[in-house]
């Protein structure tokens, strides 16, 4: 294994080349479109080395490899509106966090930074995990902790369960890195517990008991805390997954959040019900055959779409009919 990514791999070698490329690019100014089809490549050897690096040690990645990760990293996150290249940002934060002189790469000030732009992308968030984990949220202290606590907490509230469970992870390791050595709180391992247990009706009972249990969680966090924020995002997270006992746990559950910070819950639920309505509806996240049907989502009815849909047909009937006839009349005079 150690000759298959050694410093004279055909695999380094590539990666390196590729990287090196990219970064020239980024300096360059080069075209977007070429930059993607550039980043795809970098993802691909990314993919194969990670894989292959499963059962080595961090160490055992040339060093050749770690610097060119280090200029992608620095490249990346100078690139204006780079959230198209967010994934590929965490899939470099994922292999980079095998090499052990990532500590001194220096990349806690541009990641704070671009961590609100980048942080809606689960690819992205599972790197931060990665790199947070090698103890290097510490140094975040002092550099753009708060925005990225306050991401991360809206995040809870996402539909996506990946998002969910990586940013609750980071929350974690957030709160370590500020010198608790007391446990972590428990709204957090609680939600975590919800996370991390299988949608479906054998588990129903237990969720419930955990949803329900946030509320009592919840009123011993301090008020005004960056913890007192979690419950109240994360029981609308809830409402966004598709399995319906825990909508009414959750629902339970925020009306008792409301009886001490009702304003932050109405903030929420106003916001919560204008991205259901716009949003689109995700065919993998419902499971829903492909029956040919259009998926509704949670405030939409199956007859009145169907109404409106005969509706709209009529009027588009009568406008064509009426221009049909006007081409019929003017060939007959």
């Amino acid at each position: 294994m150690a000759g298959v990514l050694g410093s004279k791999s055909p695999v380094i070698a590539g990666a390196i080349n590729n990287i090196q490329g990219f970064c020239e690019s980024i300096k360059g100014g080069g075209d977007r479109d070429a930059l993607k089809t550039q980043a795809t490549k970098v993802w691909g050897y990314l993919s194969v080395i990670l894989a292959l690096s499963g059962s080595l040690q961090g160490e055992q990645l040339p060093g050749g490899l770690a610097d060119a990760l280090e200029q992608l990293l620095n490249g990346l996150f100078s690139l204006p509106e780079n959230t198209e290249f967010a994934a590929l940002t965490g899939k470099v934060l994922t292999v980079s966090s095998k090499c052990p002189s990532m500590g001194s790469w220096n990349l806690e000030e541009p990641l704070a930074m671009g961590f609100p732009e980048l942080a809606d992308n689960a690819v992205f968030l599972q790197g931060v995990v990665d790199f947070f984990s090698l103890s290097m949220a510490t140094k975040l202290i002092d550099k753009g902790l708060t925005p990225m606590v306050d991401k991360l907490i809206t995040n809870l509230s996402s539909s996506s369960h990946d998002i969910r469970s990586h940013s609750l992870r980071c929350l974690e390791l957030l709160h370590i890195a500020e010198g608790h050595r007391k446990q972590v709180p428990s709204v957090i391992s609680t939600a975590q517990i919800i996370e991390n247990t299988p949608l479906e009706i054998s588990n129903a009972r237990n969720i419930s008991l955990y949803v329900r249990r946030l509320a009592g969680e919840h009123s011993s966090v301090p008020k005004g805390s960056w913890e007192s924020r979690v419950v109240p995002y994360f029981c609308f997270g809830l409402l966004t997954v598709h399995f319906s006992p825990v909508w009414d746990d959750a629902a339970t559950t925020l009306s008792k959040v409301a009886e001490r910070d009702e304003e932050m819950v109405a903030m929420l639920a106003f916001k919560w019900l204008e991205r259901q309505h716009g949003a689109s509806p995700d065919a993998s996240d419902s499971g829903a055959a492909e029956s040919g049907k259009a998926l509704l989502h949670n405030f939409e009815c199956s007859n009145l779409s169907m109404i409106e849909e005969v509706a709209g047909k009529c009027v588009v009937d009568r406008v064509e009919a009426a221009a049909d006839l006007g081409r019929r009349y003017a060939e007959v005079c």
